[in-house]
């Protein structure tokens, strides 16, 4: 059981504190509030909000209580939960007063059992051992949440040992409580050091205290550690850097992503449906920093490099790796591969890792200790194809067809450098991690899980089933027109709409053999059909659009206001975003009787399903044609229908997602600190130790020219003697 001890120290605070805390999401914890002031409505309607909390009277009267504390602080708070909260196995003290920052708790919590020390305390202010800054009397310009973000450029995951009990802020173990009951705080500390009580600060942690005064350091402390905590103290660049922001109050970033859980999405470079999955994903998973690793190659191999990526959009990877031997398509195990995810793991600390495909990637993305989610946006690399079609959609794979098909599939290929015999290894060893039952694996569709289990039966862990959701943005740009509640009159041509691309697989061969007679009853749009809509003949009754961004889609089916839509894709799809998009404008769709469309269609309700031949295609269009009372029926129950957006999928998959570590979200530290023993502070100097004079006066003028340059007002002659130093 944590107890959570809180001074209500200042008016109108309380609230904010019990609000940053957040304890409604902590199990075994109990809330206890010393009061050493009077309550404000708002600190009174926070602690009715409360589940379970127990008040405690701090002195005779507030002023009473706060003059003790401001004495001795923890001699007074250790005496007084001796009495009052024995018995607990741990113990956190905060002020109301006291700014703290987001995901306090945990982080403090996470980095404490890290230790393994008795004691933890964050950075603050009013402390000089303690102190992010320079002196305990500095007055922070900027608020704990700016603190907090610059904190992880500058912070370098370092613990230092100290030998008080500093500041205002600290969680400890209960046999440290148990142990006092000295009557000022010297003793208190001089007990900590009897009883070999380890004690630490953390650089990842800061709390704004500034609303206590500014304490000293204690009397009969060993001049040694006084000069090493004063004049050397091991964060000395940290607290020069934070001192200097603070003072010129100057904010972080906007574009700051520290602060932020981290998921890794492991993706190939390909974009299509499982790139907009990504970006939907990352766009509603707010709060959360989605960084992406991709691989880099071309046909010969799918991965020469690996790149790093901020977020899905990014352009510009944060950082590249080039692999000394390439992934031509993807491999069992690559040392330099794991060493590199070692590295992602060690710098940006993932609480997650979505992998999405292996595509130019080796399996070790599979074999991290961190918790991991794989997602099957198609049937690779149980299928080299991809798509699980040999002649029909595929429904077992075992060696004999396996070999068969590497020899006589016609589909296109993506992978030429590799036998059959490396697809039979590689799917192997795929199977046998998924197996082992850690990692995650999620399907947009039964479909998929269905024929995953019966392509590769061995593989036997659950697949559970999360259908992906739109943008909400796109969502709301479709919204209008399925507000449209009616089709063209009898004897008017209805209007079909074909998304997407026209490839033989999608159904441009279909489409080609009842073009002229699907052209002669029905005006059709092909939108986004590429440069394949250039191979169908021109007519008045065609509208084609090779390209639009996917911004533009509602006003294109606003423009062209067509009846119903009509998707041939000839291949299983996993899922199919076109088909979410029709329905999202309101539109009913004819669509092949294959793979997640015969999982999401119901035949009447919001489409029909045809077989992937023309005949069928033209009747049943026929048949929607003659019955359009019908058909307006069926666009008014789909226009109805609500459509599931990313921020609901992200809420599905939250259910699978770990509780997050929060001692690590700041990474990664992007300097190491200076060790304690080569720095010293010497005014607005940090100056390392051994340097020459000549080295440290050479510093001086480069820093001198670099600002004067900047500074046009100074007299050129001036600028020019430092620059021909």
């Amino acid at each position: 059981m944590l107890a959570v001890v809180v001074i209500a120290d200042v008016a109108g605070r309380l609230s904010e504190c019990l609000t940053a805390l957040g304890l409604e999401r902590f199990q075994n914890v109990e809330l206890h509030l010393l009061l050493a002031s009077e309550l404000s409505a708002a600190d009174e309607a926070g602690v009715q909000a409360c589940e379970a909390v127990t008040l405690h009277r701090l002195g005779s009267a507030p002023d009473v209580a706060l003059a003790a504390l401001r004495d001795n602080y923890w001699s007074c708070l250790l005496e007084y939960v001796n009495q009052h909260v024995p018995n607990r196995q741990e113990y956190l003290f905060v002020p109301a007063s006291a700014g703290l920052p987001p995901h306090f708790m945990r982080r403090l919590l996470s980095i404490k059992r890290e230790s393994a020390a008795n004691i933890l305390l964050p950075l603050s202010v009013r402390h000089p051992f303690t102190s992010a800054f320079l002196s305990s009397d500095h007055q922070p310009g900027l608020d704990v949440q700016a603190m907090d973000q610059w904190l992880s450029s500058y912070a370098s995951g370092q613990l230092m040992d100290v030998p008080v009990l500093a500041g205002h802020v600290a969680v400890m173990d209960a046999e440290v409580v148990s142990a006092y009951r000295e009557a000022n705080s010297v003793a208190v500390d001089q007990v900590l050091q009897d009883k070999g009580v380890g004690m630490v600060l953390t650089d990842r942690l800061y709390v704004d205290d500034a609303d206590w005064p500014p304490q000293r350091a204690p009397a009969g402390l060993p001049a040694t550690w006084e000069q090493l905590l004063v004049r050397r103290h091991p964060f000395t660049g940290l607290r020069h850097a934070l001192t200097d922001l603070s003072r010129r109050c100057q904010q972080p970033e906007a574009t700051s992503v520290v602060n932020q859980p981290v998921r890794l999405h492991i993706s190939h470079n390909w974009g299509g449906g499982l790139g907009r999955w990504v970006e939907d994903f990352a766009a509603a998973d707010t709060g959360v920093r989605n960084l992406v690793l991709r691989p880099i190659g071309d046909w010969d191999a799918f991965g020469y490099k690996l790149a790093l990526f901020e977020s899905p959009t990014s352009d510009v990877p944060i950082r590249e790796w080039s692999l000394n031997l390439p992934i031509l398509s993807t491999l069992v195990t690559h040392v330099q591969y794991r060493s590199i995810m070692d590295e992602i793991i060690q710098h940006w600390c993932p609480d997650t890792v979505i992998v999405s495909s292996v595509i130019g990637h080796s399996l070790d993305c599979l074999r991290t200790a961190v918790p991991t989610l794989y997602v099957w946006h198609d049937f690779y690399p149980v299928c080299p194809f991809i798509t699980a079609t040999f002649e029909h959609p595929c429904t077992s794979c075992n060696s004999t067809r396996l070999k068969q098909c590497w020899k006589e599939n016609p589909s296109e290929r993506f992978f030429l450098h590799e036998g059959v015999e490396h697809w039979a290894r590689l799917r192997h060893h795929f199977a046998a991690l998924l197996n082992e039952g850690e990692i995650i694996q999620i399907a947009p569709s039964v479909s998929v899980v269905d024929r995953v289990h019966s392509l590769f039966p061995r593989m036997h862990e659950p697949i559970h089933v999360i259908e992906h959701g739109l943008g909400q943005d796109l969502l709301a740009s479709l919204a209008p027109i399925a507000q449209i509640d009616d089709v063209r009159p009898a004897g008017e041509k209805l209007t079909i709409v074909i998304l997407g691309s026209l490839e033989a697989h999608k159904g441009g061969g279909l489409l080609k053999v009842v073009w002229r007679e699907l052209i002669e009853h029905y005006h059709v749009v092909l939108l986004g059909c590429g440069t394949s809509g250039a191979s169908f003949q021109s007519s008045p009754s065609v509208t084609v659009v090779e390209r639009y961004e996917r911004a533009q889609l509602g006003e294109l089916l606003r423009q062209f206001s067509p009846d119903l839509g009509l998707l041939l894709s000839q291949v299983p799809e996993t899922f199919s975003y076109t088909l979410s998009e029709l329905w999202a404008a309101g539109l009913p769709v004819v669509a092949t009787d294959v793979g997640a469309f015969a999982d999401r269609i119901k035949e009447g309700e919001n489409g029909w399903l045809i077989a992937k031949d023309g005949a069928d295609m033209l009747a049943t269009l026929a048949s929607i044609d003659a019955d359009r009372q019908t058909l307006l029926k069926i666009r008014e129950d789909v226009s109805r229908s609500l459509r599931k957006n990313s921020v609901s999928m992200l809420l599905e998959y939250r259910a699978f997602f770990p509780d997050i570590n929060l001692s690590e979200i700041y990474f990664p530290l992007s300097r190491e600190n200076e060790d304690a023993d080569g720095l010293s502070f010497q005014g607005s100097l940090i100056v390392r130790s051994g340097s020459s004079y000549l080295d440290v006066l050479k510093d001086f003028c480069k820093f001198t020219n670099n600002k004067l340059r900047a500074s046009k007002k100074v007299p050129r002659i001036i600028r020019s003697f430092f620059k021909n130093i």
